[in-house]
């Protein structure tokens, strides 16, 4: 019977010493590390932030010597974004990048903010579109890169008030799509090097014509290809010429009239092209 009692009482004290012990938080961060930014390294993960990205991030940090109020700053912009139902993944990208470059704490926070309001300008509009949770993040990812390669985002709402008068006016099939294509459109010309304004007037004009979303993925990569000659910015001018006489630079004939502006074609399935995310330049 004592050796019973022994057994229990032992079994308890284990149990009691196991929380302490057995803390992920704890036990995966430095010991210099405060109690404010473990207690928030848990409401991250609390949020939907992975627990490993959340002591990776969290360790590095301080590892790098940042305060606790850049720690906790760098924080809350992830748990922002779970909150709003925004992808993390750009935020915790931004600050690896940052950290790598031993960017200033301050920068990187701010960098972070960018791109989190970034994609929250994208994913609203997204969601105005589509309630499909996977058209939402092809539409909301495809629109951030855009801005992220340089895309200003008054040239991307002229983007998108094209796209909702299409919508207005019935003349898209698919338009969670199509507005996905236009994006990619963006994203690529202004990866290129075309100045913002020239790369919305060339995907708006294209929208006005008619444009469905296979049409827009063959003139997206057709306008990549020729790129690789001829001057990105000259050909975007040349394209815009186009559309604006009624014409498509990216037939097959080049040339050929596609009939009065303005006149709708049904929008149906094309391919997506790949989203890969583009950086500042040196920035974080």
């Amino acid at each position: 019977m004592r050796h019973a009692s022994a057994g229990l009482i032992l079994f308890f004290l284990l149990v009691v010493a196991m929380p302490a012990g057995a803390d992920a938080v704890d036990d995966g961060l430095p010991a210099t590390v405060s109690e404010q930014v473990r207690t928030q390294t848990r409401e991250m993960i609390r949020v939907g932030v992975p627990a490993d990205e959340a002591l990776a991030m969290t360790r590095s940090m301080a590892q790098q010597g940042y305060s606790d109020a850049a720690m906790r700053q760098a924080q809350h912009q992830m748990m922002a974004a779970c909150e709003e139902g925004l992808p993390h993944e750009p935020l915790f990208n931004k600050l690896q990048e940052g950290l790598a470059k031993q960017v200033p704490p301050e920068n990187v926070v701010k960098a972070m903010q960018t791109v989190r309001e970034r994609y929250r300008y994208s994913y609203r509009f997204a969601r105005q579109i589509t309630a499909d949770k996977t058209q939402q993040k092809a539409l909301g990812q495809a629109q951030a890169q855009a801005l992220a390669a340089g895309l200003q985002t008054r040239d991307m709402t002229r983007i998108q008030d094209q796209v909702r008068q299409r919508i207005r006016s019935q003349t898209c099939d698919n338009c969670p799509q199509l507005a996905t294509e236009s994006a990619l459109a963006a994203r690529d010309m202004a990866r290129l090097g075309v100045a913002s304004p020239n790369v919305a007037e060339v995907v708006d004009e294209a929208l006005e014509i008619g444009y469905d979303s296979p049409r827009m993925h063959r003139m997206r990569h057709q306008f990549q290809e020729r790129a690789q000659y001829e001057d990105p910015q000259g050909l975007a001018h040349r394209y815009a010429n186009a559309f604006r006489y009624g014409q498509d630079p990216a037939a097959d004939n080049a040339g050929g009239s596609q009939g009065n502006r303005g006149g709708g074609n049904g929008d149906s399935d094309g391919g997506s092209g790949n989203g890969g995310g583009n950086g500042n330049g040196g920035r974080p």
